[in-house]
């Protein structure tokens, strides 16, 4: 989104500043035993605190705001919502990716890296048992990312059956329906039954779409 718009001098400041100052506070307010927002604080906030067991807010949260502030000051792609005079488009210009193949590719292994994310968050297997948290994290994560899947699929789909009486199904809404339920799953991963990771996943694709269609 930012690394090809902007200047690679821009990009190597705004990382740095973003892991010398933002994320440190961010780390150490959720992470850290006397964090305001730590569950482990004998005086969370509110009364209880957050968990966030492998970043959702810490990680994935922090950088989607960066995402959204720097987007915010470079401005809309090109082409997208005006024209080359600047006349503002009726309907915004689809950008699509130029290999399917290889955004499909490239899902597969985020998501595969999903687990060493997840489950390596558990960091010591064989202590307390703790093997059995990082099987109950590695299906969770699997089943959220499934139901991210197949709920942005299925909104979008129902969606342009609607509007054009045709079924059709979009393989990039999928993909980041998946990476949406992988998302809002890093946070509970090891505290959530695995029927709340379904439904947690499936509010994260929906969500997901929702905003895409904005």
């Amino acid at each position: 989104t930012l690394a090809e718009r902007c200047q690679m001098s821009a990009y190597l400041c705004y990382s740095v500043a973003l892991s010398a100052f933002v994320y440190p506070v961010v780390v150490h307010s959720i992470w850290s035993n006397n964090g305001f927002l730590s569950a482990n604080n004998s005086n969370p906030l509110l009364g209880i605190g957050m968990v966030d067991f492998a970043g959702s807010c810490v990680v994935h949260v922090t950088g989607g705001m960066t995402a959204l502030i720097a987007t915010n000051i470079l401005g809309p792609r090109t082409g997208r919502f005006r024209d080359i005079r600047g006349n503002l488009l009726e309907k915004p210009r689809p950008m699509p990716g130029h290999s399917v193949a290889l955004q499909m590719l490239g899902t597969f292994i985020l998501w595969v890296g999903w687990y060493g994310f997840n489950s390596g968050s558990v960091v010591y297997l064989m202590q307390n048992d703790n093997y059995e948290v990082v099987s109950h994290v590695a299906i969770n994560t699997t089943l959220a990312a499934s139901a991210g899947t197949v709920m942005a699929l299925f909104i979008d789909t129902a969606i342009q059956e609607h509007n054009t009486g045709e079924v059709t199904f979009n393989l990039s809404y999928a993909m980041n329906g998946c990476l949406a339920g992988l998302v809002s799953i890093t946070a509970g991963c090891a505290v959530v039954q695995s029927w709340a990771a379904l439904i947690i996943g499936a509010i994260g694709g929906a969500f997901f779409l929702c905003c895409s269609k904005l």
